[in-house]
């Protein structure tokens, strides 16, 4: 299971065809990262989800308009373009895939415009209602460079249990070491109340440092998916989920260990 990834296959810039990259690696299941927002999912549905023979579930970004582009303005975060009520709807109709609300807090999405808090409390916000209502829609957090207004103890002392931190590796700004290289308190605690962990590799957001100082750490992720999109599918560093598990297993994690990572825990 490749947990999170991007397959909005000709709808979007960044979407990768999730048949031509995950059938040949043996990945039956896969749920795209927030390529979407309500205003392009039913497209997303129709042309890919149905159409795929992959398993295929997706969050929902919680931005109307979702990831436009690989260029500038990716996603505008601003909280006021979070439309509570097409959201409900689109859960409504689409929440036999829909596994999450996901948001994206860094400097490329925010800007230092201060609006990188309210826009964490407006997805809580979303996330409690939408999960009042019947829904299984954990809130997913792209973490990447945070803002300097916005240190990270606000984030992870924010979600609470089935929540998602994607990119926890990540190495810009206030990553979740401290000075001293140990896993900082409000990421474990964050970990103690059932927050969940993507190692969600990527191309930019991970370090093996970082991946064998977690596992000295004996912080492993819980979650290992390979956050590929079409300018990364067979191409390293991002290449695929595989070489994702290849990587972790370079830096010191068992074989066993990256299995339950990529099957039993995002079943879950």
């Amino acid at each position: 299971i490749d947990e999170h990834l991007h397959i909005d296959y000709q709808g979007s810039l960044i979407g990768a065809n999730a048949d031509t990259l995950c059938v040949p690696s043996g990945i039956t299941s896969v749920c795209d990262g927030g390529t979407c927002g309500v205003s392009s999912f039913t497209s997303f549905y129709n042309n890919n989800i149905l159409r795929y023979e992959t398993h295929t579930y997706s969050y929902l970004n919680a931005q109307t308009f979702g990831n436009k582009s690989v260029c500038l303005h990716e996603e505008d975060q601003d909280p006021k373009d979070f439309r509570e009520d097409l959201i409900a709807k689109c859960f409504e109709r689409y929440g036999d895939v829909l596994r999450g609300l996901k948001i994206r807090l860094c400097r490329g999405t925010l800007g230092d415009s201060g609006v990188g808090p309210e826009t964490l409390k407006a997805g809580l916000k979303i996330r409690k209602k939408l999960q009042e209502k019947g829904y299984h829609c954990p809130l997913v957090v792209h973490y990447g460079d945070l803002p300097a207004d916005f240190p990270i103890a606000t984030l992870f002392d924010s979600l609470q249990k089935g929540d998602i931190v994607a990119h926890v590796m990540q190495t810009h700004g206030e990553q979740i070491f401290d000075d001293s290289g140990k896993v900082r308190d409000c990421v474990r605690k964050a970990r103690e109340r059932g927050v969940l962990m993507d190692d969600c590799h990527g191309r930019v957001h991970w370090s093996f440092e970082n991946l064998e100082r977690a596992i000295s750490n004996d912080f492993l992720p819980d979650f290992i998916s390979s956050d590929n999109i079409r300018l990364s599918e067979y191409v390293a560093p991002g290449f695929s989920l595989l070489y994702a598990m290849a990587v972790q297993s370079a830096a010191g994690m068992s074989v066993e260990q990256i299995l339950r990572r990529v099957t039993r825990n995002p079943a879950l």
